[in-house]
Order: structure tokens, then C-alpha cells, then sequence
């Protein structure tokens, strides 16, 4: 079986996408339902995320305290290592909740 192989190296949002990839597209996902893209520069934006998440990490916990994450904002911030525990009801493990200490 052969896969339908396109190159993005030349797209860097949306509006780079010609119709000639779009129908590409389309015909991959509508034959084999596979396609193998090269070039789209994943790889180095996962590297520069990485390098983030490890400059935060690496600062003093003074710092990443700036950003602790609050009561009231649940979802973002900063938890100390062993600031949350995980409670699970027995026999309903669809209520999963996670604490945290404060």
C-alpha cells in the first residue's frame, strides 16, 4: 500500500494552505484514509515548549509560587510537588476528583 506523502515546509498557518494540499488532503482521507506529512515543524515547537516548562521549573519555588494556582482558578497555575491528592469514590469511578492542599 502506498501512502499519500505531503510537504508543508512551506506552511505556517491556514492561509498558506493551497487548494492543490486541501484536495490532497481530501483524496488521502477519502481512498486509504492515511497520509504521511513532513516538514511541518511539530518537532521543533514541542523542543521550544519543552525548553519553557523546563526554565519555569528550574527557577527558585519563591518564583513558580507567583503563579500558584488558586481556589478560584482550579484549571491554571503552580501545585507543589504533593500539593494535590487524587480521591476516588469506590464503585464510581467516573468521580474522579483532584484536591488540592492549600
Amino acid at each position: 500500500m502506498e501512502f499519500e506523502v505531503l510537504d508543508f515546509s512551506g506552511v505556517k498557518s491556514c492561509a498558506d494552505v493551497s487548494s492543490a494540499v486541501v484536495e490532497q488532503l481530501h483524496e488521502a482521507f477519502s481512498t486509504i484514509g492515511f497520509l504521511i506529512i513532513t516538514n511541518h515543524g511539530i518537532e521543533e515547537k514541542a523542543r521550544t515548549a519543552f525548553k519553557e516548562c523546563r526554565k519555569f521549573f528550574d527557577q527558585p519555588l519563591a518564583e513558580k509560587l507567583k503563579v500558584k494556582r488558586s481556589e478560584f482558578t482550579n484549571t491554571s497555575g503552580y501545585v507543589q510537588v504533593e500539593g494535590e491528592k487524587l480521591v476516588i469514590v469506590v464503585g464510581y469511578a467516573s468521580h474522579l476528583s483532584v484536591q488540592s492542599y492549600t
